[in-house]
């Protein structure tokens, strides 16, 4: 004979108590989860920056200590690169088939993509962008698995990251399918630093002389012309990644909206490479904070004012929270000049 046993049913009390414990271990552990998820897209951003540094170096070697530049370096003796005719193209890379993804110099295509080589256009159909997006072009790409979108050039909180994602496994050098993403990698270049030192010269030597005015102004500066190494960026997440206020995303500013820049909010802490290879998370608010005291101590900050974007500088009028920084974009003497002062 069998005997059977009745299970006793959950009383009500006990029932909203076992409810009450699971939304409390749910309100514990899913935001636990999040901020891990937050931490690991964090650390990959900040592995790719690595990758990078390793990088540059390995083309400092092979070019002689020069950076990575798709200018030539007596651009500055021409009007532009339609007068200089042989410029060379930018390459993006050959697709599957073989065929050589390029931004033309040639004939037509000369004046519109002029703006493509110079590190940072001041006006005309690129101003606020140039060669500082690009650095997945052909020439550094090289360095870094030989693709152009290799998913070291993209940080996994950046919104693209979604979008190029699905180019990230295709074995060719360049795909068009991301002919909208070409400059959208995740990581900037300091184009201060790309131009000749004297392009962002402190106020008390004469300021800011447009990179055409003198032969040299497109030169790009050596590697160990960096006088501080450790505080001076050389890549930059361009978004604002870190740090951002829940709901945040797009910046109504921009029509269509893109997103906020990682000079657009006094919280933000984009993953930053220096010169001297290390990896740090740049608070802005820091850097203001710094460019004061600078600013007080001299009356000169750490980034140029009076460059063709004006005191404004890098489009600050398009912060979130009325930040007001253009570190890494306009540094004060470029290369040679600081984004943050050193640790107390």
């Amino acid at each position: 004979m069998t005997m059977r046993h009745r299970r006793r049913g959950l009383t009500l009390v006990e029932g909203l108590v076992g409810i009450g414990a699971a939304a409390l271990l749910a309100a514990t552990v899913l935001p636990l989860l999040a901020a891990q998820s937050c931490d690991s897209m964090l650390r990959t951003s900040m592995t790719n920056l690595q990758r990078l540094g390793v990088a540059h170096g390995m083309y400092a070697n092979d070019w002689n200590d020069r950076q990575f530049t798709l200018v030539r370096a007596d651009l500055g003796a021409y009007d532009d690169c339609c007068v200089y005719l042989d410029h060379p193209s930018v390459v993006l890379g050959a697709d599957c088939d073989g065929t050589v993804w390029q931004i033309s110099l040639d004939g037509p295509s000369c004046g519109p993509n002029c703006g493509v080589i110079q590190p940072l256009n001041f006006s005309g159909a690129f101003a606020y962008s140039g060669a500082f997006r690009l650095p997945n072009a052909r020439g550094f790409h090289e360095y870094v698995g030989g693709r152009f979108f290799s998913p070291t050039f993209y940080a996994p909180k950046d919104a693209v990251y979604a979008e190029v994602q699905p180019l990230f496994d295709v074995d060719c050098e360049y795909d068009p399918a991301g002919n909208d993403l070409v400059f959208r990698s995740s990581y900037a270049l300091s184009p201060a630093a790309m131009f000749h030192p004297d392009v962002f010269r402190r106020a008390s030597k004469g300021g800011y002389q447009a990179p055409t005015s003198f032969d040299d102004g497109f030169a790009s500066p050596t590697v160990s012309q960096a006088l501080y190494p450790d505080l001076k960026t050389r890549m930059i997440e361009h978004d604002w990644l870190n740090g951002r206020p829940p709901g945040v995303s797009t910046n109504p500013c921009f029509e269509p909206p893109v997103p906020y820049f990682f000079n657009h909010g006094f919280m933000s802490t984009p993953a930053t490479l220096f010169f001297d290879g290390h990896v740090d998370l740049l608070g802005i608010q820091r850097a203001i904070l710094d460019d004061d005291i600078v600013m007080h101590q001299s009356g000169e900050g750490l980034w140029s004012r009076d460059t063709p974007f004006g005191a404004g500088g890098y489009l600050s009028e398009c912060a979130f929270d009325f930040a007001e920084t253009s570190i890494h974009i306009l540094t004060t003497e470029g290369i040679r000049g600081r984004d943050r002062l050193a640790d107390p």
